[in-house]
């Protein structure tokens, strides 16, 4: 016969094992402003008015910065970040569309072929433009 934890002593076990897991991944070296929420959207980073442009996914974000999630390296500098509020319906209006202006400070390898990235959010693109 197995032997039940009682439930509390199960969720704290689990709660001590993920602190141990995020003091282990999170930087020591942490220098943002505001603390960001996990957040998971698709992203159309953008730079030179939209010549060149990347799918990326959103990680997280805060009043003051976002990260990114992508499959190729960016370099550091500014960008314009296109999110859509809708993104299953196809019948978007310009108040689906948000554009950030983000001046990427950092990026780095995660993985084998992705990348993360991240910097402070530095205005707010008029959405009445091309997109």
């Amino acid at each position: 016969m197995k032997f039940l934890e009682p439930a509390g002593s199960v969720k704290e076990r689990v709660r001590q094992t993920v602190a141990r897991l995020l003091a282990a991944t999170t930087p020591s070296d942490e220098r943002r402003a505001a603390e960001r929420t996990p957040h998971f959207c698709t992203a159309v980073l953008s730079w030179d008015d939209d010549a060149v442009r990347m799918p990326a996914f959103v990680r997280d974000i805060s009043h003051e910065g976002v990260g990114f999630f992508h499959s190729t390296p960016i370099e550091l500098g500014e960008l314009t970040a296109t999110f859509m509020l809708n993104d299953a319906d196809a019948s978007l209006c310009r108040e689906d569309i948000i554009r950030l202006r983000v001046r990427i400070s950092w990026c780095r390898r995660c993985g084998e072929s992705w990348y993360i990235s991240g910097g402070p959010v530095i205005d707010v693109v008029d959405t009445n433009g091309p997109f």
